[in-house]
């Protein structure tokens, strides 16, 4: 497809079992994500059972599937089915440093 003179698209995937990237902060990346690349730009993927060292390969599916998608211009595959479930995700919040 031609580039989007809007910027590229994004794709944010969380685990609710991460506990370096917790899913309050998972939130604020998705929050902001959505803020600098405008309505209907970011896709987020949330698994509450992904920790931070098996998100990429138990996501690997997924990821590439959303890439394939974009990079064809069609419509997200089955994989990402649950997607954009946000309200699963507590919102955003980061600690006073």
């Amino acid at each position: 497809p031609p580039l989007d003179a809007g910027g590229a698209p994004g794709l944010v995937v969380a685990g609710g079992e991460d506990k370096n990237v917790t899913p309050p902060r998972a939130r604020c990346a998705l929050d902001f994500a959505r803020r600098a690349l405008g309505p209907g730009k970011t896709t987020f993927c949330f698994d509450p059972k992904l920790t931070h060292l098996d998100i990429l390969d138990k996501s690997l599916d997924r990821v590439l599937g959303w890439i394939d998608a974009r990079v064809r211009g069609e419509p997200l595959p089955e994989t990402l089915a649950g997607c954009d479930a946000e309200s699963t995700v507590s919102p955003c919040s980061l600690p006073n440093d």
